[in-house]
C-alpha cells in the first residue's frame, strides 16, 4: 500500500471494485468509516470469478478464471470466519508438488537430487552453506549466486513464473521475496539457523507473523469470497457500491484539490488503469507527467487459465495425486507454465466422480484412481500468453506434461476421453516486480499519494497475493 489515510476524514471513497477494493472497503467499514465504492464494470471481483458448471453437491464442476487457492495465515483464517467462506485443505496425501524435466515428473523435494544431478546438488549445498549475501539485484543473479545455475534454472524459474508469470530476470528481489535479502556476510544457511534460535524466544501466536500458512481454497470457489464481502458491505449500512459507474475526471480533480478535506480516497487499481486516471487528472491540472509516464512504464504479464475436465481413464497409471506440477523455461518444446491439479487438491472438484482413493495397483505412487470408469477429474492449465490457444495444441501439452502417469488421450477426438475446456485470458493479469514499477513507487510516494487521504492499494503495490492484501492494515 502506498500513501496513507487521513485519520480525521470519517468518510473513504474507493475507485476499483477488484478484490483489492472490496477489501479495502471491508477495512475501512470496520475502522467505522462510511464507504462509497466506485466500479466501472458491471460485476465486482476483477480477475476472480468462478464458473459453477454444475453445482451438484458433495461434487462440483467450477471453473476458476484465476487463482484458484491461496495461503491462510492465521489473520487470513480469521477473516474467511468473519465472513462465513468455508474453505478446505489441501487433501491428506495430496499435497505432493512436480517439476517436469526432460518429459518426466520430478516429485520435490525428494526428487532434487535426481532432478539437479550429483554435480549439481553438490553445488547447491555449497552455495547454500557457503555462498555470502551481496547488494540485492533481479532474482535471477540472486538465484545463480545461493543456489547455482541449475538448480535457478530448475527449481527457482518455474516456481517464479507460477507466482508471478514473469522471468527472474525482470523481478527485483527486494520487491518480490524480501526476506531473501539477508544481513552483509551471511550465507542462507547462517540466516536460517540466526532465524531458528530467534523463534525459541516465545511471542504471541497473535503476533507471531511468521507462523505457518496452509493452502486453503474455498468449497464455493473464489467467487464465494468476493459474494460474501459484498453481502457482509451492503449488511452494515455504511457502504454503497456503484457498479457501471466511472467518475468523471473533472469531478475527481476537484475533489482531490489542494481545499479538497471530505474523503480518503483508494485507488484499488491495476497500474494500467490508475495511469488513466492520472494522465487525465495532470492534463486537467497542467502539470508535468512524471507519475503517468512512470506507471505507463510498468511491464504487465499476460496470463490464460483453461480448466480441464478429463476422464481419468486417459491415465494408464492412474490419475495424477498432489497439487500440480510446474514446467521450467528450459524444458524443450513446452508453452505451458504448468497444471494444477484440482480434483486431487481439493473436496468436491471433481465431475462425476467420487472422492479418489489410492490406486494400489499402479506402480506410480502418485496417481489415484476413481470409482467409476467414467469419472472425470477437474485441472488448470497456465499459459503466459493472451492470444487464443488452438485446442489441439493445449491437447498436446496437457498429454506431453502428463506423460508420467500414463496420458493418452484419444486420437478419435475430444469427445471419446471426455474432454472439456474452460479459458480465461487476461492481456494485462499481473505487473512485473521489477525496477520500473519499483521508479512508479516512488513517483507515487513523492508525488500524487504524498498527501494523507489518499492511497492506491492493487496487485501493483507489493499486494500481488490475497494473503498480502487481507493482512494489510488501513
Amino acid at each position: 500500500m502506498i500513501g496513507k489515510l487521513d485519520p480525521t476524514r470519517k468518510k473513504s471513497i474507493v475507485i476499483g471494485g477488484g478484490i483489492a477494493g472490496l477489501i479495502a472497503a471491508y477495512r475501512l467499514v470496520q475502522a467505522g468509516q462510511t464507504v462509497q465504492i466506485y466500479e466501472k464494470s458491471n460485476r465486482l471481483g476483477g480477475l476472480i470469478q468462478t464458473r459453477v458448471l454444475d453445482a451438484g453437491l458433495p461434487s462440483m464442476r467450477l471453473a476458476e478464471t484465476a487463482a484458484h487457492s491461496f495461503l491462510a495465515s492465521p489473520d487470513v483464517l480469521k477473516f474467511c470466519e468473519e465472513l462465513a467462506v468455508d474453505c478446505v485443505q489441501v487433501r491428506p496425501g495430496c499435497k505432493g508438488r512436480f517439476v517436469l524435466w526432460r518429459g518426466r515428473a520430478r516429485s520435490l523435494p525428494g526428487g532434487i537430487f535426481g532432478l539437479l544431478g550429483p554435480i549439481g546438488f553438490l553445488g547447491l549445498l555449497f552455495r547454500v552453506l557457503l555462498a555470502r549475501f551481496r547488494a540485492p539485484g533481479n532474482l535471477r543473479a540472486w538465484g545463480d549466486r545461493h543456489l547455482g545455475r541449475r538448480a535457478t534454472d530448475l527449481l527457482l524459474v518455474p516456481f517464479l513464473r507460477g507466482i508471478y508469470g514473469a522471468r527472474p530476470d525482470d523481478l527485483n528481489v527486494e520487491m518480490t521475496f524480501p526476506r531473501l535479502v539477508g544481513l552483509p556476510g551471511h550465507s542462507l544457511a547462517s540466516r536460517w539457523i540466526g532465524e531458528k534460535i530467534t523463534r525459541r524466544v516465545k511471542v504471541p501466536a497473535a503476533l507471531d507473523r511468521r507462523a505457518r500458512s496452509k493452502m486453503v481454497a474455498p468449497r464455493l470457489g473464489m467467487e464465494s469470497l468476493v459474494r460474501a464481502l459484498e453481502a457482509k458491505l451492503r449488511a452494515s449500512g455504511r457502504c454503497e457500491i456503484f457498479l457501471g459507474q466511472e467518475l468523471d475526471p473533472g469531478v475527481l480533480n476537484t475533489r482531490l484539490g489542494p481545499n479538497s478535506s471530505d474523503a480518503n480516497w483508494v485507488f484499488a487499481l491495476p497500474a494500467p488503469a490508475l495511469c488513466e486516471i492520472v494522465a487525465r487528472i495532470e492534463t486537467l491540472e497542467g502539470i508535468e507527467p512524471t507519475f503517468s509516464a512512470s506507471l505507463r512504464r510498468v511491464k504487465q504479464v499476460p496470463l490464460t487459465t483453461i480448466t480441464v475436465f478429463v476422464k481419468d481413464s486417459v491415465f494408464r497409471r492412474g490419475a495424477p495425486k498432489g497439487v500440480g506440477i510446474l514446467i521450467p523455461e528450459a524444458e524443450k518444446g513446452r508453452q505451458c507454465l504448468g497444471i494444477l491439479f484440482n480434483s486431487s487438491s481439493w473436496e468436491g472438484r471433481v465431475g462425476e466422480s467420487s472422492a479418489p482413493a489410492k490406486d494400489t495397483r499402479s506402480p506410480a505412487k502418485d496417481a489415484i484412481s476413481s470409482a467409476t470408469p467414467d469419472a472425470r477429474s477437474s485441472y488448470t492449465m497456465m499459459f503466459s500468453s493472451s492470444a487464443p490457444l488452438p485446442d489441439d495444441l493445449v491437447r498436446r501439452e496437457f498429454q506431453a506434461v502428463l506423460q508420467s502417469w500414463g496420458c493418452r488421450l484419444s486420437d478419435d477426438g475430444p469427445a471419446n476421453d471426455g474432454w472439456e475446456t474452460h479459458p480465461t485470458s487476461w492481456p494485462r493479469a499481473l505487473p512485473v516486480y521489477g525496477d520500473d514499477l519499483r521508479a512508479a513507487w516512488d513517483a507515487a510516494s513523492q508525488g500524487f499519494f504524498a498527501k494523507p487521504g489518499r492511497v492506491w492499494f492493487s496487485n501493483s503495490t507489493g499486494q500481488i497475493s490475497l494473503r498480502g492484501m487481507i493482512e494489510t492494515r488501513f
